[in-house]
């Protein structure tokens, strides 16, 4: 029987032959991003979740629900709460918890970042340049909305 090849959403190389599918190759690819994809949410979920509790065990349920401009700065920090990468990243190592809880927000927004990253990779991997090339769209497109963002926020 003709031999049928198909593509996965993901990008991924299906063959089938007479009904059976071969996905020895694909399979070691979709694996990776959706290891990606399961821990970078697992991960922010976990950091989110350290930081909430923290921030109740700090301040008291009821007190940690309401914004105090009294509360001491992360130290080197002129607010409160860290506004830059690097201080959300001493903050969490001191794991203060408003750094905790925005390092796992960073990285849910990060997750999909990275799989689109993940997945250029792999296409290029494969010899699919087509795939690479929707994907780096898709990137720049990211990228460019990050920083139309950040400089109107």
């Amino acid at each position: 029987m003709a031999e049928v090849t198909a593509k996965h959403p993901a990008g991924l190389s299906t063959a089938q032959t007479g009904g059976e599918s071969s996905q020895r190759s694909a399979a070691p690819a979709e694996q990776i991003v959706s290891a990606l994809l399961r821990y970078g949410v697992s991960i922010s979920l976990a950091l989110v979740l350290l930081g909430g509790v923290l921030l109740v065990a700090e301040t008291g349920l009821g007190e940690s629900l309401r914004v105090d401009p009294r509360v001491a700065p992360i130290e080197g920090m002129a607010q409160p709460w860290p506004t830059t990468i690097g201080g959300v990243l001493r903050g969490a190592l001191a794991l203060h918890p408003d750094a905790l809880i925005l390092l796992g927000l960073l990285l849910l927004i990060a997750t999909p970042v990275l799989r689109v990253v993940v997945s250029m990779v792999l296409f290029l991997a494969e010899g699919d340049y087509v795939y690479v090339g929707i994907t780096l769209f898709v990137l720049a497109m990211l990228v460019l909305g990050f920083f139309l963002g950040a400089a109107h926020g």
